[in-house]
């Protein structure tokens, strides 16, 4: 386990400016490659800046919300289905025509 950051709101306020300038750099250069999914990852980095910025909002040190500490962000059904809408565009279509590899993705995020 990672050590907990312990930032101040401020902190985690320009954390997430320069989260969101840097995600803003990276779009200009995805549709430089003119290739619609690979946009599409700008928008899962977005959304993760959306919830990062919510999560500031609440006080809430989102620095070590990952896999290697058990913590999440508080999410809507709005966020979930965003998310799956960008994986599905960039993702979909290969689990759909292969179902054993959605089956091993699932299982290496443990998941039924």
């Amino acid at each position: 386990m990672i050590t907990d950051a312990s930032y101040s709101k401020d902190e985690l306020q320009a954390i997430t400016l320069k989260m969101r300038a840097t995600a803003n750099m990276v779009y200009v250069l995805l549709q430089s490659c003119g290739v619609h999914a690979f946009i599409e990852f700008n928008g899962l980095m977005q959304k993760y800046v959306d919830l990062c910025q919510r999560a500031s909002d609440a006080g809430e040190d989102f620095t070590m919300y990952n896999t290697h500490n058990e913590k999440s962000f508080t999410v809507h059904g709005h966020d979930i289905e965003y998310l799956a809408e960008k994986f599905d565009c960039i993702f979909g279509p290969l689990f759909r025509k292969n179902p054993e590899l959605w089956k091993l993705f699932k299982e290496t995020l443990g998941l039924p």
